[in-house]
């Protein structure tokens, strides 16, 4: 509306946008709220995380303003200015569209070995439901003498932003974050570690 109204290029509602972003976003605003990936990239992503998408313009859910009523030119140039800005509609596909894949059971198995080295692998989804009994896991699992962390995802089927908080806690709970290493992840998982920009917090 700034834009199309005082004919400004925008910079002061996106520099707005990337504060509020910030403070609704589950992680810091780096990789997630503004991205600069590619738009094949994030169709791909959603995709293959089970939605679909269909493309609209922000002019479509622009009511007229009550505001503008009595200047209907005004009203039309707006609507105009919104058919720029491309939207995406996501709906969750059919199970037709996909195939049913049943979930593993979670599990966080931590193991220490004699050189202060603790192993944790993780199995099925570690997603916001199951994310604080990794916490849990590890805070009872953890010494004061702890010295590297290996984590293995051989086993792990998906990690959301709250699994991703907690290996950030692990990560941190290290004097040296260069002795956290994530190991035997898919395809899948990278994709999502380097989308959120955690690939590169973790050194992958």
């Amino acid at each position: 509306t700034f834009s199309a109204m005082t004919g400004s290029d925008g910079e002061v509602i996106m520099q707005m946008m990337a504060r509020g972003g910030a403070k609704v976003a589950d992680i810091p605003v780096t990789h997630t709220v503004i991205h600069d990936g590619s738009e094949e990239e994030a169709r791909k992503y959603f995709s293959e995380h089970g939605f679909t998408i269909r493309e609209s313009t922000y002019a479509e859910k622009v009511p007229d303003l009550m505001s503008l009523k009595d200047s209907p030119e005004d009203m039309k140039k707006l609507r105009e200015a919104y058919k720029g800005i491309k939207i995406w509609v996501m709906s969750v596909k059919d199970k037709s569209d996909t195939e049913a894949v049943k979930s593993r059971e979670f599990q966080a198995e931590f193991h220490y070995d004699d050189n202060s080295i603790l192993t944790c692998s993780i199995t099925g989804r570690l997603d916001t439901i199951t994310a604080a009994s990794l916490l849990t896991g590890f805070n009872e699992n953890k010494s004061n003498d702890l010295k590297e962390i290996i984590v293995d995802l051989e086993e792990t089927e998906y990690i959301s932003s709250a699994g991703l908080r907690v290996l950030l806690m692990m990560c941190k709970s290290l004097s040296d974050s260069k002795k956290f290493h994530i190991i035997n992840y898919s395809e899948n998982i990278l994709e999502i570690l380097n989308v959120t920009g955690f690939s590169e917090i973790f050194g992958i």
